[in-house]
């Protein structure tokens, strides 16, 4: 237990490993799983993952029951396989759970059997699109601005408000994004601040199909 519990926390921080052939990852416009179900041999991109607050919670003969935390694009397989090397006895990915995406929880969800119980929990669950992104700043619009936007331009007053954005994007060397809210704080477009470029529109989220008058 206590080699497992060591190996297991040699195993936080950053790697660059190989993605797995079992994988959606692309190389030359074909994805990994399809060379591996074929067969067909390929060098293997290397990707850094990272990984943290590992804990072990219970372990057996045949397993072990790990919680960890990853960045974007990690591969828990890996890490499980890699864990089961340093063991000196192999290892895969037998079962996952995720518990957390970004600011959102497990706890937080849902069962398909609830909602078949009581329609009405869908509400409990539903988040609605203008809490998504919560890192993001939300900048609300009048009427005016609204249709401009949903029309894809960019309201000269909205532009102005944002220069602090692009000044900040242009300081830090990355881009921000901006969530627009309308009057009745609904989600009705994403907004991207770049570094030393105007201001660009990602996203544009129309809930009444109809036509936009002027």
């Amino acid at each position: 237990m206590d080699q497992i519990r060591q190996q297991a926390s040699d195993l936080k921080g950053d790697f660059d490993w190989p993605v797995p052939i079992f994988s959606a990852a692309k190389i030359n416009g074909k994805k990994l799983y399809e060379y591996g179900r074929s067969e067909t041999p390929i060098e293997l991109p290397i990707k850094r993952m990272s990984f943290s607050d590992v804990t072990i919670h219970a372990v057996d003969q045949t397993s072990i029951d790990v919680e960890l935390r990853c960045s974007k694009g990690s591969f828990v397989r890996t890490w499980c396989s890699e864990l089961g090397d340093r063991l000196g006895v192999g290892g895969h990915l037998e079962e996952l759970c995720r518990l957390t995406v970004g600011p959102y929880s497990l706890t937080q969800s849902v069962t398909l059997d609830a909602l078949e119980r009581d329609s009405t929990a869908m509400g409990e669950a539903f988040i609605p699109m203008s809490k998504t992104l919560p890192d993001w700043r939300a900048v609300r619009v009048a009427a005016k601005e609204e249709r401009l936007l949903l029309n894809g331009q960019i309201p000269r007053d909205l532009a102005n408000r944002l220069i602090v954005d692009q000044k900040e994007a242009l300081r830090i060397g990355a881009p921000i994004g901006v969530k627009v809210l309308s009057g009745e704080g609904a989600l009705i477009s994403i907004l991207v601040a770049e570094p030393g470029r105007p201001l660009k529109i990602r996203r544009v989220f129309r809930l009444d199909p109809g036509p936009i008058s002027q």
